[in-house]
């Protein structure tokens, strides 16, 4: 699909927003890996939530180094040095699933739904709760249901994630199992809503990367 704007909006693929978001994190110095499955993340959060490109965005203004990169002790607690949650989600879930009999902390982030695009994203399926210990609380349940307290909370906090997750009425439903599948399923066909603006500037940041892999 060509990008194509209307009146209200600017629609592209989803194969063009991970790809351009993949090059422009190329182009950013993010090795395959890391560049890979942020486009990925980034493209499931823009159709779920609106909020991917942004975070792209976010990284390739980044300055290029090793030091922007989470970092763990080799244990169960990760020190987050900026980055956005495309980047930072999958490296926590990752941590949390090979640690999940115990909890695991990450610091220098938000509490955050699209978090959840870190379990999806590695095809877990297990329960899990993520919560700041201010109030900010989500959990995915074993059929794949997201619920939390609230939508988000912009505050940098340190972040405790553990397998498991206890139903009860502080919990709202998100976004059902079955209502990301359909989203997903039609952001296919129908493509997915940018900010033209945000776009546009991706793509300065994509075109420095034409390299074919």
């Amino acid at each position: 699909m060509i990008a194509e704007q209307s009146t209200r909006d600017f629609r592209v693929s989803v194969r063009e927003l991970r790809e351009e978001s993949y090059r422009a994190l190329r182009s950013k110095g993010y090795n395959w890996g890391h560049a890979q499955t942020a486009s990925r993340i980034a493209s499931q959060s823009q159709v779920l939530w609106g909020t991917g490109l942004q975070s792209i965005e976010h990284e390739c203004s980044r300055f290029i180094g090793k030091n922007r990169l989470p970092v763990s002790d080799g244990r169960e607690k990760i020190k987050n040095r900026g980055s956005s949650f495309a980047i930072w989600g999958p490296i926590v879930a990752s941590v949390a699933i090979s640690h999940s009999e115990s909890v695991v902390e990450a610091g220098g982030v938000s509490c955050l739904q699209e978090f959840a695009t870190g379990f999806w994203d590695l095809e877990n399926t297990s329960p899990w709760t993520w919560e700041d210990g201010n109030g900010c609380k989500f959990g995915l349940d074993a059929e794949g249901n997201l619920y939390g307290t609230v939508s988000k909370s912009g505050k940098k906090v340190r972040l405790s994630v553990w397998q498991g997750f206890q139903q009860s009425t502080e919990y709202q439903l998100l976004l059902p199992f079955e209502v990301r599948k359909q989203k997903l399923r039609i952001s296919l066909s129908e493509g997915v809503v940018v900010d033209a603006d945000r776009w546009f500037a991706l793509k300065k940041y994509s075109w420095k990367f034409l390299v074919p892999e």
